[in-house]
């Protein structure tokens, strides 16, 4: 395949199966995120550590501290997968890139980190030993989500559909999260302003992944062998801005205003054990 004009700008993109980093929306729609959620990463780190030799009663508890180490592992591993996809996009040719296989699982792990919290959520509003099910029906799904991603990349190849894995396993997890939150706020309705918030973004970050799903083909490498004629978005790879932007925000908004990693603690997990923990 020749190389294309630029949709928007006089830039020709070069064929991505045979040539790198031909689009620079993907670069920045990873690049940026990437240096929040590692940020983010970093502060919940210290969070933990200053929660634990703080004694701070609010964690001070095995489900308190799984929680904590829950949502950090979510930022640590959609960091990692955020540097993955940037990764692919500067280095490798389309269709033969490892690391964005590698970068959908791990999504897909932190959309299991989600799960869990839910659940835990779920438990400590209505106490039952049937929750057991529940988590092993959470980490049973991960996997599963994971298995598929593989399964696919694996027999489609190049014309590898993964994002709609991907988008779908976010999709679960998120809708789960304003189930949960939903109750959680009929119980104690000191936090039902906050769903105002929560609740639209998670909505903002699951139509980030439908964004980025549905615009691939034509307006991705698979859509460079009509020159992206059928692009809807006006420039092959904006959409991976859009997806970055629409990634980031909720993200950005919740963590500045505190709404999701205070309040969250409201109602703790309890998938760990009930107990205290022994400190050294």
């Amino acid at each position: 395949m020749g190389p294309c004009p630029g949709v928007i700008t006089n830039e020709i993109i070069l064929d991505p199966y045979e040539n790198v980093g031909q689009y620079g929306g993907a670069i920045l729609g990873a690049g940026l995120p990437a240096l929040f959620f590692l940020a983010s990463w970093g502060f919940n780190c210290c969070r933990v550590i200053e929660d634990d030799e703080g004694g701070n009663a609010a964690v001070d508890s095995w489900p308190g501290f799984c929680y904590r180490i829950l949502y950090t592992g979510y930022f640590a591993l959609f960091t990692v997968s955020l540097l993955l996809q940037l990764l692919a996009s500067l280095l490798s040719l389309a269709g033969e890139n490892i690391e964005l296989l590698f970068a959908r699982v791990l999504v897909v792990v932190a959309t299991g980190c989600r799960l869990c919290i839910g659940v835990g959520v779920a438990e400590k509003l209505f106490p039952n030993r049937l929750w057991i099910l529940a988590w092993m029906s959470s980490v049973g799904l991960t996997l599963g989500f994971a298995a598929i991603v593989v399964q696919v990349s694996d027999a489609f190849g190049t014309q590898d559909p993964g994002e709609l894995v991907e988008a779908s396993a976010v999709s679960v997890a998120y809708l789960w999260m304003i189930l949960v939150w939903t109750l959680a706020s009929w119980k104690n309705p000191k936090i039902r302003p906050y769903l105002k918030i929560k609740v639209p973004a998670c909505v903002v970050l699951m139509a980030a992944f439908w964004v980025r799903a549905l615009f691939e083909p034509s307006c991705g490498p698979r859509g460079h062998a009509e020159c992206y004629a059928s692009c809807g978005l006006g420039a092959a790879g904006v959409h991976h801005i859009l997806f970055g932007a629409l990634l980031l925000i909720p993200h950005l908004l919740l963590q500045h205003l505190q709404v999701e990693r205070d309040r969250d603690l409201v109602a703790m997990p309890r998938g760990c054990e009930s107990s205290t923990r022994t400190r050294p």
